[in-house]
């Protein structure tokens, strides 16, 4: 209305006025790309964005080229908010062969962990060159 603000997504509408946060949605699509539409997706306090795998220059990158990775992401989190950091090893054929997961606070917008690959590779048993590609994840 004229004293709110509106967010709306298809049939889905977020309206923030006065009186709090209301969330109306006719149907619960279960097999949409995002899971559907629940009330948790619209109260979380932030995003993380710009999640990327990195040497420790920061430069992105996707083979590895050192012994140590970094995942980074950018959040609108709160500061000092836990979060995990999930980095996977992949194979050619893009099977997770080994997975580490880290626990990390948000600071200052920012997500940084570090993973040392010589011994995700030692702990999961696998051959120098077994891993072709990472791949990075953060859960909240």
């Amino acid at each position: 209305g004229a004293n709110g603000i509106s967010f709306k997504c298809g049939s889905n509408i977020l309206t923030v006025d006065a009186s709090g946060i209301h969330f109306n949605t006719q149907n619960f699509v279960d097999n949409s790309a995002n899971g559907g539409v629940s009330v948790e997706d619209v109260v979380t306090e932030g995003d993380i964005i710009n999640l990327r795998i990195t040497n420790h220059y920061g430069t992105t990158i996707t083979k590895q080229l050192e012994n140590t990775l970094f995942i980074q992401a950018d959040s609108l989190l709160k500061d000092g908010r836990s979060v995990d950091v999930i980095l996977k090893g992949l194979n050619t054929n893009g099977e997770i062969i080994a997975q580490e997961i880290k626990t990390t606070t948000i600071q200052k917008n920012r997500i940084l962990q570090e993973f040392d690959i010589e011994k995700l590779k030692k702990d999961n048993n696998l051959e120098e060159d077994a891993i072709k590609k990472y791949s990075g994840e953060i859960n909240v």
